[in-house]
Protein backbone atom coordinates (compact mmCIF):
# COMPACT_ATOMS: atom_id res chain seq x y z
CA UNK A 1 0.00 0.00 0.00
CA UNK A 2 1.39 3.58 -0.58
CA UNK A 3 1.09 6.88 0.70
CA UNK A 4 -1.14 7.79 -1.38
CA UNK A 5 -3.50 5.17 -1.87
CA UNK A 6 -7.26 6.32 -2.63
CA UNK A 7 -5.86 9.84 -4.40
CA UNK A 8 -5.31 8.57 -7.90
CA UNK A 9 -5.68 11.94 -9.35
CA UNK A 10 -3.92 13.87 -6.08
CA UNK A 11 -1.25 12.03 -5.39
CA UNK A 12 1.71 12.72 -7.90
CA UNK A 13 5.23 11.78 -8.04
CA UNK A 14 6.48 15.28 -6.80
CA UNK A 15 3.78 14.84 -3.80
CA UNK A 16 5.26 11.74 -2.75
CA UNK A 17 8.42 12.85 -2.57
CA UNK A 18 7.20 16.12 -0.39
CA UNK A 19 5.52 13.58 2.09
CA UNK A 20 9.14 11.17 2.07
CA UNK A 21 10.62 14.19 2.55
CA UNK A 22 8.54 15.47 5.32
CA UNK A 23 8.71 12.46 7.24
CA UNK A 24 12.45 11.96 7.59
CA UNK A 25 12.32 15.07 9.72
CA UNK A 26 8.93 14.57 11.47
CA UNK A 27 6.02 11.88 10.81
CA UNK A 28 3.65 14.40 12.18
CA UNK A 29 4.17 16.50 9.51
CA UNK A 30 4.33 14.16 6.84
CA UNK A 31 0.47 13.18 8.18
CA UNK A 32 -0.30 17.29 8.30
CA UNK A 33 0.55 17.14 4.67
CA UNK A 34 -1.12 14.09 3.26
CA UNK A 35 -4.38 15.19 5.21
CA UNK A 36 -4.62 18.30 3.88
CA UNK A 37 -3.80 17.12 0.04
CA UNK A 38 -6.66 14.07 0.49
CA UNK A 39 -9.02 17.14 1.73
CA UNK A 40 -9.15 18.70 -1.76
CA UNK A 41 -10.98 15.69 -3.30
CA UNK A 42 -13.73 16.54 -6.21
CA UNK A 43 -16.15 18.14 -5.68
CA UNK A 44 -14.78 20.06 -2.85
CA UNK A 45 -16.84 20.97 -0.15
CA UNK A 46 -16.63 24.08 2.71
CA UNK A 47 -15.99 20.97 5.46
CA UNK A 48 -13.21 19.66 3.19
CA UNK A 49 -11.75 22.63 2.85
CA UNK A 50 -11.88 23.70 6.12
CA UNK A 51 -9.81 20.26 6.92
CA UNK A 52 -6.88 21.35 4.32
CA UNK A 53 -6.76 24.89 5.65
CA UNK A 54 -6.12 23.63 9.79
CA UNK A 55 -3.97 20.88 8.54
CA UNK A 56 -1.63 23.62 6.43
CA UNK A 57 -1.95 25.78 9.12
CA UNK A 58 -0.63 23.65 11.66
CA UNK A 59 1.64 22.09 9.05
CA UNK A 60 3.47 25.82 8.35
CA UNK A 61 3.44 26.21 12.40
CA UNK A 62 6.11 23.11 13.22
CA UNK A 63 8.11 23.34 9.89
CA UNK A 64 10.42 26.02 11.11
CA UNK A 65 10.96 23.65 14.09
CA UNK A 66 11.70 20.94 12.63
CA UNK A 67 13.89 22.16 10.08
CA UNK A 68 15.90 23.63 12.98
CA UNK A 69 15.26 26.85 13.24
CA UNK A 70 13.78 28.86 16.33
CA UNK A 71 10.19 29.46 16.48
CA UNK A 72 8.98 32.81 15.31
CA UNK A 73 6.94 34.16 17.80
CA UNK A 74 2.66 35.26 17.53
CA UNK A 75 2.35 39.29 18.25
CA UNK A 76 0.08 39.49 21.12
CA UNK A 77 -2.72 42.04 20.42
CA UNK A 78 -4.77 40.58 23.02
CA UNK A 79 -3.34 43.19 25.64
CA UNK A 80 -3.54 45.98 22.71
CA UNK A 81 -6.97 45.27 21.78
CA UNK A 82 -8.46 45.42 25.54
CA UNK A 83 -6.87 48.70 26.42
CA UNK A 84 -8.47 50.52 23.12
CA UNK A 85 -11.91 48.56 24.25
CA UNK A 86 -11.15 50.74 27.86
CA UNK A 87 -10.28 53.87 26.39
CA UNK A 88 -12.90 53.32 23.70
CA UNK A 89 -15.40 53.16 26.43
CA UNK A 90 -14.48 55.62 29.01
CA UNK A 91 -14.34 58.24 26.19
CA UNK A 92 -18.03 57.62 25.53
CA UNK A 93 -17.63 56.51 21.96
CA UNK A 94 -20.34 54.55 20.68
CA UNK A 95 -19.24 50.97 19.58
CA UNK A 96 -22.04 49.99 16.52
CA UNK A 97 -21.66 52.46 13.54
CA UNK A 98 -25.63 53.06 14.03
CA UNK A 99 -25.15 54.86 17.85
CA UNK A 100 -25.09 58.54 16.35
CA UNK A 101 -22.30 58.84 14.49
CA UNK A 102 -23.27 60.57 11.08
CA UNK A 103 -20.22 62.40 9.81
CA UNK A 104 -17.45 61.19 7.93
CA UNK A 105 -14.50 62.31 10.97
CA UNK A 106 -14.91 61.84 14.16
CA UNK A 107 -12.75 63.44 17.07
CA UNK A 108 -11.37 61.10 19.36
CA UNK A 109 -9.04 61.54 22.91
CA UNK A 110 -5.16 61.16 22.72
CA UNK A 111 -5.90 58.11 25.14
CA UNK A 112 -7.98 56.08 22.44
CA UNK A 113 -5.58 57.67 19.68
CA UNK A 114 -2.70 56.18 21.52
CA UNK A 115 -4.43 52.83 22.12
CA UNK A 116 -5.43 52.61 18.48
CA UNK A 117 -1.48 52.81 17.34
CA UNK A 118 -0.72 50.13 20.00
CA UNK A 119 -3.70 47.72 17.95
CA UNK A 120 -2.12 48.82 14.76
CA UNK A 121 1.61 48.17 16.22
CA UNK A 122 0.57 44.62 17.03
CA UNK A 123 -1.06 43.98 13.98
CA UNK A 124 2.09 45.20 12.09
CA UNK A 125 4.51 42.78 14.06
CA UNK A 126 1.82 39.97 13.56
CA UNK A 127 2.50 40.57 9.94
CA UNK A 128 5.77 40.79 9.78
CA UNK A 129 6.12 37.68 11.92
CA UNK A 130 4.00 35.97 9.86
CA UNK A 131 6.14 36.28 6.61
CA UNK A 132 9.44 35.62 8.06
CA UNK A 133 7.93 32.14 9.40
CA UNK A 134 7.12 31.85 5.47
CA UNK A 135 10.44 33.44 4.77
CA UNK A 136 12.72 30.56 6.65
CA UNK A 137 10.24 28.26 5.27
CA UNK A 138 11.00 29.46 1.55
CA UNK A 139 14.56 30.29 1.84
CA UNK A 140 15.89 29.86 5.53
CA UNK A 141 16.72 33.54 5.97
CA UNK A 142 13.98 35.93 7.68
CA UNK A 143 15.90 38.38 5.70
CA UNK A 144 13.92 37.30 2.49
CA UNK A 145 10.55 38.04 4.07
CA UNK A 146 9.89 41.10 1.92
CA UNK A 147 10.80 39.65 -1.51
CA UNK A 148 7.77 39.08 -4.32
CA UNK A 149 8.80 35.38 -3.88
CA UNK A 150 8.25 35.16 -0.68
CA UNK A 151 5.17 37.40 -1.02
CA UNK A 152 3.67 34.93 -3.41
CA UNK A 153 4.56 31.91 -1.04
CA UNK A 154 2.75 33.76 1.87
CA UNK A 155 -0.39 34.56 -0.05
CA UNK A 156 -0.86 30.88 -0.68
CA UNK A 157 -0.47 29.67 2.93
CA UNK A 158 -3.07 32.69 3.86
CA UNK A 159 -5.50 31.43 1.98
CA UNK A 160 -5.46 28.15 3.50
CA UNK A 161 -5.26 30.09 6.71
CA UNK A 162 -8.66 32.04 5.91
CA UNK A 163 -10.02 28.68 5.46
CA UNK A 164 -9.45 27.35 8.51
CA UNK A 165 -12.51 28.15 9.91
CA UNK A 166 -16.19 27.94 8.24
CA UNK A 167 -16.51 31.57 7.98
CA UNK A 168 -15.14 34.84 9.71
CA UNK A 169 -18.37 36.29 11.37
CA UNK A 170 -17.81 40.19 11.38
CA UNK A 171 -17.93 39.25 7.55
CA UNK A 172 -20.31 37.79 4.79
CA UNK A 173 -20.19 34.90 4.30
CA UNK A 174 -17.86 33.84 1.61
CA UNK A 175 -18.50 31.69 -1.07
CA UNK A 176 -16.77 28.39 -1.93
CA UNK A 177 -13.30 29.07 -4.02
CA UNK A 178 -12.77 26.67 -7.24
CA UNK A 179 -11.64 23.96 -6.67
CA UNK A 180 -8.51 24.17 -9.72
CA UNK A 181 -7.69 27.87 -7.94
CA UNK A 182 -6.73 26.07 -4.47
CA UNK A 183 -4.86 23.26 -5.75
CA UNK A 184 -2.76 25.84 -7.54
CA UNK A 185 -2.56 27.65 -4.36
CA UNK A 186 -1.26 24.04 -3.02
CA UNK A 187 1.00 23.90 -5.40
CA UNK A 188 2.91 27.45 -4.82
CA UNK A 189 3.61 25.94 -1.57
CA UNK A 190 4.62 22.74 -2.05
CA UNK A 191 7.07 24.18 -4.85
CA UNK A 192 8.20 25.47 -2.35
CA UNK A 193 8.44 23.01 0.45
CA UNK A 194 10.10 20.59 -2.59
CA UNK A 195 13.10 22.99 -3.13
CA UNK A 196 13.70 23.82 0.61
CA UNK A 197 13.72 20.27 1.87
CA UNK A 198 15.14 18.83 -1.45
CA UNK A 199 17.90 20.70 -1.27
CA UNK A 200 18.35 20.01 2.18
CA UNK A 201 18.56 16.56 1.60
CA UNK A 202 20.89 16.88 -1.25
CA UNK A 203 23.13 18.85 1.39
CA UNK A 204 23.02 15.91 3.46
CA UNK A 205 23.62 13.33 1.23
CA UNK A 206 26.78 15.20 -0.30
CA UNK A 207 28.12 15.50 3.40
CA UNK A 208 27.51 12.08 3.89
CA UNK A 209 29.31 10.67 0.84
CA UNK A 210 32.18 13.37 1.94
CA UNK A 211 32.33 11.75 5.06
CA UNK A 212 32.28 8.51 3.38
CA UNK A 213 35.20 9.14 1.39
CA UNK A 214 36.87 10.65 4.51
CA UNK A 215 36.54 7.80 6.61
CA UNK A 216 38.31 5.28 3.59
CA UNK A 217 41.36 4.07 5.07
CA UNK A 218 44.26 5.51 3.09
CA UNK A 219 46.30 3.20 1.01
CA UNK A 220 48.88 1.34 2.89
CA UNK A 221 47.32 1.94 6.03
CA UNK A 222 46.32 -1.31 8.05
CA UNK A 223 43.77 -2.02 10.83
CA UNK A 224 47.04 -4.23 12.63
Amino acid sequence: MTNGDGLPELWTDARQEIFDLLQEKDSDAGELYRAGVAALVDPLTRPALMIAGHCVRELIKVLPVILGYPTVERAEASRAARELYRQWMTSGLPLSPDEGIETAAVAVSLDVLAAAREVANAGAEGSQNSLELTALIATGLTSEARTASVRRVHKSIELFREWAHARDYTKPARSLPERSGVLAELEVIEEALLNRLGNMADRAKSIREILAVANQPLDGDSND
